[in-house]
């Protein structure tokens, strides 16, 4: 089982309602701040919490991190991610038939997909997930992303890392199943 969620949170929604594109650019460098909580089977990396009205993570970034990964995996049979605000700590996909094989890592600087010896340290191993659940469900966060940003304030659209996510996405949309 994969799950991803997100949410911008309250204060960042009214800060963008009326924002041009340039003061989106200048302010916030063209993301929007929010939290997001993905799930590998119980394995847990973030938080959403409606209670907590803090943000903690750059949605925009992540979820550009994760549609790059549905690239390479369908192209390498492996990807890996550096988790943003971490020191070397990476998510480590590999395709194993319609399966994910998923790792987190810690990784030396030259850690690579090829070399699993520039591994230090394996938190989690040998954690599966369906790989049509884990593209889809990226996917589907990402589309509700963009339509959610759209409702806010439709011109930050045209901020040059959301066009970029919705290019990324795009050519996903290849790879999806539904």
């Amino acid at each position: 089982m994969f799950t991803i969620k997100y949410r911008i949170i309250d204060g960042t929604v009214q800060e963008l309602k009326y924002i041009s594109l340039d003061e989106f650019i200048r302010i916030f460098d063209g993301d929007i701040e929010g939290q997001i909580e993905l799930n590998f089977n119980g394995k847990i990396i973030g938080f959403v919490n409606k209670e907590v009205n803090v943000a903690v993570e750059w949605l925009i970034w992540w979820f550009t991190l994760l549609n790059e990964m549905i690239y390479e995996l369908n192209k390498l049979n492996s990807s890996k991610m550096d988790i943003p605000e971490t020191d070397g700590i990476y998510i480590w996909l590999e395709v194993e038939e319609d399966l994910i094989n998923v790792r987190k890592v810690k990784g030396r600087s030259n850690f690579s997909n090829d070399e699993i010896d520039d591994v230090e340290q394996c938190e989690w191993d040998n954690i599966k997930i369906s790989k049509d659940e884990f593209i889809n469900s990226i996917i589907r966060a990402s589309d509700s992303l963009i339509k959610e940003i759209y409702n806010i304030n439709y011109r930050l659209l045209e901020a040059e890392s959301i066009k970029n996510l919705k290019r990324i996405i795009k050519q996903n949309y290849n790879y999806a199943s539904f």
